[in-house]
């Protein structure tokens, strides 16, 4: 009689992992652009040399003919646009570095990688792994002597 063993079974990736970091670079970007405005005010209130160098990029943009057009889209919000986009990337820079110290360890490569024997070329390990295969194979037989009685 043969006795079976129940093959490990393999951890599923979380499918809706992209998706949910979408929705947080989403939400980075909004939180982003809701912060830039306050932001750029507190600046401009502090350090006047600041607020005018704001000013004067705001103007340069003003005169561009692309720039006037789309005027009812952004209107003439450039600094704040360059800050939200800023922040954004370093709330994202932040958000990636948080999600993959929370991942570590997940990767189905690594698991692959464990179950392959030792390097020939380490002398110490190949004796560990053929002890603990001889010691698997003397366990493998004493079972199938009981199964046979």
């Amino acid at each position: 009689m043969a006795s079976y063993r129940e093959a490990p079974k393999v951890k599923k990736k979380p499918r809706g992992l992209p998706i949910l970091g979408l929705m947080l670079a989403l939400a980075l970007a909004a939180v982003a652009y809701g912060v830039s405005f306050p932001l750029v005010g507190f600046i401009e209130e502090r350090y006047p040399d600041v607020r005018n160098q704001f000013d004067d990029l705001r103007d340069d943009f003003a005169r561009r003919p692309w720039y006037q057009d789309s005027q009812d889209i952004h209107g003439n919000n450039i600094v704040e646009i360059i800050v939200a986009v800023v922040l954004w990337f370093v709330m994202m820079g932040l958000a990636m570095f948080a999600v993959s110290a929370a991942l570590v360890g997940t990767d189905a490569d690594r698991e692959a990688l464990k179950a392959l024997p030792p390097s020939p070329a380490d002398k110490k390990a190949m004796v560990k792994q053929m002890k603990k295969d001889l010691k698997d194979a003397k366990r493998r037989a004493r079972e199938m002597n009981r199964h046979k009685k």
